[in-house]
């Protein structure tokens, strides 16, 4: 007997839930991956239009990282705090904004000074079919060093 309830709401909803639940399941095995790295503590959350899975950093930290998966495929959000340019090549972030359009500066991190420091909002958008799949999965992983995510040995 097919689904009853599916059949109430339509082919447009129900693709729409199909291309939910496919980007879902391609998470939850990129997050199962991610844990065979590092030390995870992990929260998820499922709404109408997609989930969150939430990530701390330490089991009494609160929740940092952020990957939402909706119909339109997955973001991996977070902020850092950090340089655009400066001595030590391993503080600076420059590169998240010259890579990803996406990703902003504040004004502080921004301003044309020797040093600038401040905070980078962290927005990368991606599929399973996307061309650049494992650079953008080498560019989590950078991010999830800067931040220092504890690894698993």
């Amino acid at each position: 007997m097919d689904n009853l309830f599916l059949q109430a709401i339509g082919n447009d909803k129900v693709e729409t839930i199909n291309r939910i639940k496919k980007n879902k399941e391609f998470l939850r095995k990129l997050i199962f991956d991610l844990q065979e790295v590092y030390t995870l503590y992990i929260t998820n959350q499922d709404h109408q239009n997609g989930t969150r899975f939430s990530i701390a950093k330490f089991s009494n930290n609160r929740e940092t990282i952020f990957f939402n998966a909706n119909e339109n495929g997955i973001t991996f959000s977070t902020k850092l705090l950090g340089y655009r340019k400066c001595n030590t090549p391993s503080f600076i972030l420059a590169w998240i904004i010259d890579k990803y359009d996406t990703c902003k500066g504040d004004s502080n991190f921004m301003a044309d000074v020797e040093n600038p420091h401040g905070w980078v909002d962290v927005q990368i958008k991606f599929t399973d079919v996307s061309a650049n799949l494992m650079d953008i999965i080498r560019d989590i992983a950078l991010i999830l060093d800067y931040e220092k995510v504890a690894k698993r040995f």
